[in-house]
């Protein structure tokens, strides 16, 4: 029956992860489809469809698999068969290419050769179209060669908008690049998936103009400028623009640049006053850019959402200056820290602020090492968030840390009196990367003894995830308990910190109970002789390190559970059962442990008993 509910277990967490890992494939390819969709059908000069020969070939170097969407390019270009430019030439060239590099050994050449290679093949196939189908005139070269040219240029934009779709910013290059990048693609996006023209209004226009002002807003004079001038460069290509569009774009951009420490409306005002201005300076009735457009852009950038643009300011940081991501990044880190200390002392004042007189006359020393803890703590935080902020000033915290491990924990409890155990514990991920699992008995029984113990536990979880280090945490706790009752009021801790990136496990055992840590068939057992917390003033903290594996078990135990037989053997015959346990599911083994402490126990009055069984994966 054991082995049965652990198969299972086992099947619907795999289930379980499977589901999640397919349908974060689904959406990948999804997004991969409707992207190749849209920029595909995109026509630079009326003739030039130069994106989909770019796209497949970008698609096939990284992966021969993304041969799916071949047929979604196909599709996108037929779309535009009433443009009444034969596209039958371009058809034939994405074909090829996509059959051509998905029989072609992969690492073989590089990508600037593969882009050499897709021009190559699309101008001979055009050329030969050409002048199989109609009379070649020296023009049609022309736009071929310029056509082949647009390939090899497309496909290094598309390859660098996904290296900055990745999470490694060490690949990132230059400010100017990015922004390029990111604006030239947004706006083919945007030629693709709209109307050359909704209402006498132009969405590449309107497109243009918004990433100018907002880059130029939220990065910065120089950035606001690139995506101007690119802009103005795209419109050209896309919606036939007049050269000085760059112009316009480009003062655009710098002016949002110059306002981005004033509101958004001021900086929307600069703007679309700017762009007017140039925009009628040609001399004649006939204007640069429809008036409606910079206003329309102007109206969408100030009705943004503020929490739509708090995201939106993360991901232009990204293609921005690397030290205005840093910034950000270190901001949003002191903000949660702050709110950490504060959610953590104002706990404190809510729980302890209640101390009976008689305590308060006895406990004056006991106070004071309370205050001088508190201080030591608070000021081993900010030091450790200094280095925190000067380490992403340097640009090192932004390289994601690989996570190793991951855990999965099973929890098993018996109550004593009222069914209200006087064990507490708590297993959570209290920092990134950092997990903790602690256990506490309380003295006594029922509601006061639980009470006692959730205190230990909550007041331990909130200084940790402040930042106070384990020792201090305990040694607060330690002085708070004599301060607060003048009964003999104490509890056990059992503090394990797992390290999910390394596998190192700190323990910490104030009192408790033994611990066993289990792999494969063998279980050590670690007791640490030491009085429960909060019974004399100099409480000694001492731990140990553990290196664990995957698939090793760390086992806690309440005292209830190792007194459940007093007998010759001691603790072996805890040893033995856990070892005697097939079972790799946490929960199940934590129930086979208690109802084997139940059964020891026989006809005796069992205490409370708690198991935490935690598995590393």
């Amino acid at each position: 029956m054991e082995l049965l509910m652990d198969n299972l277990k086992t099947v619907l967490a795999e289930r379980q992860k499977i589901k999640g890992e397919n349908l974060s494939l689904i959406f990948s390819i999804i997004g991969t489809l409707v992207f190749a969709f849209f920029v595909s059908r995109v026509s630079f000069f009326y003739y030039m469809y130069p994106c989909g020969v770019a796209l497949v070939t970008l698609l096939m170097s990284r992966e021969k698999g993304n041969i799916y969407v071949l047929p979604v390019i196909l599709l996108s270009l037929l779309t535009n068969q009433k443009v009444g430019y034969p596209l039958w030439g371009d058809l034939l060239a994405v074909g090829v290419c996509g059959v051509f590099f998905f029989f072609w050994k992969k690492n073989w050449l590089s990508l600037s050769k593969r882009a050499m290679f897709a021009a190559g093949i699309t101008i001979i196939i055009k050329v030969v179209y050409g002048l199989n189908s109609q009379v070649f005139y020296l023009y049609d070269g022309v736009k071929i060669g310029g056509e082949g040219l647009l390939i090899l240029f497309f496909t290094h934009i598309f390859a660098r908008m996904f290296t900055l779709m990745e999470e490694n910013t060490s690949k990132q290059k230059s400010t100017a690049e990015n922004i390029a990048t990111v604006t030239i693609v947004a706006l083919v996006f945007v030629a693709g998936a709209f109307p050359s023209l909704i209402f006498e209004l132009s969405p590449v226009y309107i497109g243009a103009l918004l990433l100018s002002i907002m880059i130029g807003y939220k990065l910065g004079i120089m950035e606001g400028a690139v995506c101007g001038v690119v802009g103005g460069l795209m419109i050209m290509g896309l919606a036939n623009g007049m050269p000085s569009i760059s112009g316009i774009l480009a003062c655009g951009g710098m002016t949002a640049g110059v306002l981005r420490r004033e509101h958004r409306i001021l900086c929307a005002l600069g703007f679309m006053g700017v762009c007017l201005c140039f925009g009628v300076l040609r001399g004649n009735p006939d204007l640069y850019m429809a008036v409606y457009e910079p206003v329309l852009a102007g109206a969408i950038f100030v009705l943004i959402p503020s929490r739509i643009l708090q995201k939106v300011d993360l991901l232009l940081a990204k293609v921005g200056r690397p030290g205005a991501r840093y910034e950000l990044v270190a901001k949003k880190q002191m903000k949660a820290k702050l709110k950490n200390y504060y959610d953590t002392f104002q706990y404190l004042s809510l729980a302890y602020g209640k101390s009976r007189g008689e305590a308060r006359l006895r406990s004056a020393e006991n106070s004071r090492q309370v205050m001088a803890c508190q201080f030591r703590g608070m000021a081993k935080a900010v030091g450790g968030m200094m280095e925190e902020i000067e380490t992403v000033g340097q640009g090192e915290r932004l390289i994601p840390k690989v996570v190793r491990y991951s855990v999965q924990r099973g929890v098993s409890t018996y109550a004593k009196a009222e069914g209200i155990s006087g064990d507490s514990y708590l297993c959570t991920e209290f920092r990134p990367g950092e997990y903790m699992m602690v256990l506490s008995d309380g003295m006594g029984k029922g509601k006061k003894a639980a009470e006692e113990s959730a205190l230990t536990v909550n007041t331990l979880h909130y200084l940790m995830k402040a930042g106070f280090d384990a020792e201090l945490a305990l040694k607060i706790i330690n002085s708070i308990l004599l301060v607060k009752s003048t009964e003999e009021i104490f509890s056990t801790v059992d503090l394990a910190l797992l390290n999910l990136y390394t596998g190192r496990m700190k323990l910490f055992k104030i009192g408790g109970a033994a611990t066993f840590i289990k792999r494969g068939n063998e279980v050590d057992m670690i007791k640490v002789s030491a009085l429960p917390i909060g019974i004399i003033d100099q409480i000694p903290i001492e731990s140990l390190e553990v290196t664990l594996r995957k698939g090793d078990q760390i086992i806690l135990v309440s005292d209830g559970i190792t007194e459940a037989d007093r007998g010759e053997l001691g603790l072996l015959w805890l040893k033995e059962a856990i070892a005697g346990i097939k079972s790799t599911d946490p929960q199940t083994a934590a129930d086979l442990i208690i109802n084997k402490a139940v059964e020891r126990c026989g006809i005796r009055e069992r205490d409370d008993m708690t198991v935490i069984v935690t598995t590393i994966l």
